[in-house]
């Protein structure tokens, strides 16, 4: 027999329960993949972020290594000149673009409003 009991979250593991409990009405995703979303952080309320304790983290302890979470800041881009003479690049940071100009025929758009529909992404680029 093997009993499970619940642990007591470290300051981080608490962090990232309430940073998904403050964003979770923004995030993408039809029901299958909130359902999942929520199974995921039922885990890590129950049992936390996986230790050397769990077989298949037997070589990482994440509870250890992970004492805080950093807060979600814009951090400062810098612009980066294209590898390849004549190409075009798209700056994204934190999951955004930050310009949405792009060479003619490509088209970028953002695609929260209708992740449902499409991959869950949040930013894509599409073909015209």
């Amino acid at each position: 027999m093997t009993v499970h009991t619940l642990i007591k979250p470290t300051s981080a593991e608490q962090a990232l329960i309430d940073v998904f409990g403050q964003s979770v009405g923004m995030l993408p995703g039809d029901a299958a993949v909130t359902t999942q979303r929520s199974t995921l952080i039922r885990g890590l309320r129950e049992t936390g972020l996986p230790t050397r304790r769990r077989e298949s983290w037997h070589y990482t302890d994440l509870r250890s290594l992970l004492r805080t979470v950093p807060a979600n800041q814009a951090l400062p881009v810098t612009a980066v000149a294209p590898l390849i003479e004549a190409s075009h690049v798209l700056v994204v940071a934190n999951g955004a673009a930050q310009s949405t100009s792009a060479p003619e025929g490509v088209s970028v758009r953002f695609l929260h409003g209708d992740a449902e529909r499409r991959l869950g992404a949040q930013g894509a680029f599409a073909a015209r």
